[in-house]
């Protein structure tokens, strides 16, 4: 009875007590040492009991730290395809914004292009016009007359 009290948690005082108090009678000692036997059998009831809830525990709380395990690379993915098609849409508006002003600029510098042509055409007929005002100047001076002006009036027009 000692070697399975000790094993229950009992106390060996409970069960010597229980033994001593049988020394007044024989049925006494027997009805002592059934209810020690009963003590024990109880405690070894309840320490049954809070182990198989403690293994429930145990399953439960391991069952808990998968499912926090899941949730958390189930949250890594959803944040690393956020981030991807975040990084992808500023990526597309970028090269938006890129394609557009290269536009532009082409655009500037064909406008550029034709304004230097015609920059270049006038400056050409300008120094065409000077020319001719400088031959009929010339011309004016030399001649003296009037007949030298009508003649530059013709030429320019």
């Amino acid at each position: 009875a000692a070697a399975v009290a000790g094993a229950a948690g009992v106390s060996l005082a409970a069960v010597a007590s229980a033994d001593a108090s049988g020394v007044s009678g024989a049925a006494t000692g027997q009805s002592s040492a059934e209810s020690a036997a009963a003590v024990v059998v109880d405690q070894l009831t309840v320490e049954a009991q809070e182990q198989q809830q403690a293994q429930a525990l145990e399953r439960r709380a391991a069952e808990l730290r998968a499912n926090a395990s899941a949730l958390s690379r189930r949250m890594t993915q959803k944040a690393m395809t956020a981030g991807a098609e975040a990084a992808n849409a500023k990526a597309q508006e970028l090269l938006l914004a890129t394609t557009r002003l290269e536009s532009e600029a082409e655009r500037a510098e064909v406008q550029a292009a034709a304004l230097r042509a015609k920059s270049k055409a006038e400056l050409r007929e300008a120094r065409e016009f000077m020319e001719i005002a400088d031959s009929e100047l010339k011309s004016l001076s030399g001649s003296g007359g009037a007949g030298a002006a009508g003649t530059a009036a013709a030429a320019v027009a």
